[in-house]
């Protein structure tokens, strides 16, 4: 209980320190410029607050990103913390498909405002499917995007089933998918198991999956394919 304290007042502060460097961001108009400053200052924040928390984050893969190509990461989904794992530990500009319960979270919903992040109603089917399609707009702008096709987390770090919404996006904007495994977040504090030490996580980047030119039956199988890459690099 302690860690996880000590993680949200870190958020925290970091968080109402950011509101002036935010308002000077969403003052410039070059948007190229604004997704560098934001990944930047984005690594710092997600870096600072999970070492505060005791988090060490070991990252597999990163060598294959490719800074100038858009992708749609796709990741599975352990923890309230993965959004910062993501922004801390992967050195790319890159905008979230989220769910709408953040637009409910101070100055974070500013900030992935400010990054072009889509905020999805999974209740609501016509919300939804704008989303989707705002979504798969930055991914033809050249804005990377992630996205948690499980929808929520993980118990224990169980793998759920993946929804399809993530995976028309990557196919209709023809960008390659980066399969994310997240391994070991959920012991921040959705565990019932006690962590004595650092809390270690795994983010291990998957090789490139292209998108175009698949046949009906590969698209239908790309969602298995995808969570099969991510299941397969889970720690047993």
């Amino acid at each position: 209980m302690f860690r996880i304290i000590r993680l949200f007042i870190s958020l925290a502060i970091y968080l109402i320190k950011s509101q002036k460097l935010m308002k000077t961001i969403s003052k410039i108009d070059d948007r190229k410029k604004v997704e560098l400053m934001i990944s930047h200052e984005a690594q710092k924040w997600g870096q600072h607050t999970l070492n505060n928390a005791g988090g060490e984050v070991t990252v597999i893969g990163a060598e294959k990103l490719d800074p100038d190509e858009t992708v749609c990461f796709i990741s599975n989904h352990q923890s309230y913390f993965d959004i910062l794992i993501l922004l801390g530990f992967i050195p790319k500009p890159m905008a979230f498909l989220a769910k709408v319960e953040i637009l409910k979270v101070p100055i974070l919903s500013k900030w992935m405002k400010l990054m072009k992040s889509v905020f999805i109603d999974r209740k609501n089917l016509r919300q939804s499917a704008v989303a989707i399609k705002q979504a798969t707009q930055n991914l033809k702008d050249g804005l990377s995007m992630v996205v948690f096709p499980e929808g929520t987390r993980g118990k224990e770090g169980k793998l759920g089933e993946f929804k399809h919404g993530g995976f028309k996006m990557a196919i209709s904007s023809g960008v390659p998918i980066v399969p994310v495994t997240i391994d070991g977040s959920y012991m921040f504090y959705e565990s019932k198991k006690k962590v004595k030490g650092p809390v270690k996580v795994r983010l291990v980047i998957g090789d490139l999956v292209e998108t175009k030119g698949l046949t009906k039956e590969e698209v239908l199988e790309l969602p298995d394919k995808i969570r099969g890459i991510i299941a397969g690099n889970l720690e047993r």
